[in-house]
């Protein structure tokens, strides 16, 4: 099941008021859920077979004969 992003409260953006006197309401997406609302994976659940493939899996590099 996904986890709502705690960083934006799951609408993929963040408000914030900006300018010189601070009534503009501006938003953007989400730096922490790159506006998709939910937790993006981490790099660490990523298995060793993913990352790199093990020397026995990589095809062996052949010469043309001729």
């Amino acid at each position: 099941m996904k986890k709502t992003c705690d960083y934006c409260g799951g609408s993929g953006q963040i408000h914030f008021f900006a300018g010189v006197s601070r009534f503009h309401l501006s938003c953007e997406e989400c730096p922490a859920c790159a506006g998709i609302g939910y937790e993006l994976p981490s790099d660490d659940t990523t298995t060793q077979d993913e990352k790199e493939p093990s020397p026995a899996k990589k095809s062996p590099l052949r010469k043309k004969a001729g």
